[in-house]
């Protein structure tokens, strides 16, 4: 549910998280407006790889200086200027993470911005292949993530204009 300021719970102090969490919070204040709802996700780390290969290189633009950024542990903001998103579009992701010692891993979280605005998309799939020694792998888990709807196509609608006006004046009320 989303939090109001009648019923919700008051956070004073530090809130302990100790297991994956999905996150939603206000902020308010007698005689003031709310704010927006903001959410957050968290996620428990019991492993994380030492390090990782890219097997394909990511795109220019967006790409992982130092092989770390998807093994930090800290997810990527909204926007894609941050410096936490790895991009592919000239390439599929292939990237090969090294557990000096092996654990048993029960779950893999992958994270993926998804923005049809400016076409960023989720993977078409995914695919977790895992073994003792990176020459023999064998698929571990497969997984379609749910595509969003097709953005619209860009268009140029026109309104004609019946008057023959000595000035015109243009206003953007998108805002």
């Amino acid at each position: 549910t989303s939090p109001d300021s009648m019923r919700s719970a008051v956070y004073a102090n530090d809130v302990v998280i100790s297991g994956n969490a999905h996150l939603k919070a206000i902020a308010y204040k007698p005689g003031w407006y709310s704010s927006d709802t903001t959410t957050t996700d968290f996620y428990k780390t019991k492993y994380r790889p030492d390090s990782l290969i890219h097997l394909l290189p990511p795109d220019n633009y967006y790409k992982d200086e130092k092989g770390k950024t998807l093994i930090d542990g800290v997810k990527g903001d909204v926007g894609l200027s941050g410096g936490k998103w790895i991009g592919f579009r000239n390439n599929s992701m292939e990237a090969l993470m090294i557990f000096n010692q092996p654990s048993i891993v029960s779950t893999v979280t992958v994270s993926s911005l998804v923005d049809t605005a400016i076409y960023v998309m989720p993977p078409l799939s995914l695919e977790l292949w895992g073994g003792n020694d990176s020459a023999h792998l064998e698929l571990l888990s497969r997984i379609t993530p749910v595509q969003p709807p097709k953005p619209p196509k860009p268009s140029k609608p026109g309104e004609p204009l019946k008057r023959q006006p000595a000035y015109l004046k243009l206003y953007d009320l998108s805002f």
